[in-house]
């Protein structure tokens, strides 16, 4: 995987938080599947990774909550990935997140608007 600066950390941090909720559902293997792809990533803060998700997970729920703020999200949260491999690693590790319990049309159409934000 490309290697990421603090702040595309937490960026991929918050869409993967957002790509667990599109289905409606937490499933243990989506548990899974993030928490093993929060040990790939070389964390580099004061706030432990964990610390850092479970802070996250109240604002990434209140954006989810209207299309508009959920659409400014994605996008605001793209905007920290530029060139090809980066893009890359964030949609392959959000698939990893949302197909491992099954792939679901809502978590279908999140890839799609993150990929029109990545393009």
């Amino acid at each position: 995987m490309t290697t990421l600066t603090q702040a595309q950390n937490e960026a991929l941090v918050k869409l993967m938080l957002a790509a667990r909720y599109q289905d409606k559902r937490l499933s243990l293997a989506e548990e899974e599947a993030f928490k093993k792809l929060l040990n790939t990533l070389k964390w580099d803060s004061m706030k432990e990774i964990g610390l850092f998700a479970m802070r996250e997970t109240a604002s990434v729920r209140k954006a989810i909550e209207s299309e508009t703020t959920f659409d400014t999200f994605i996008t605001t949260q793209c905007a920290f990935f530029k060139g090809t491999d980066l893009k890359d690693s964030c949609i392959k590790m959000l698939e990893a997140v949302v197909k491992a319990d099954g792939e679901d049309s809502r978590e279908n159409v999140f890839l799609q608007k993150v990929n029109a934000a990545l393009a």
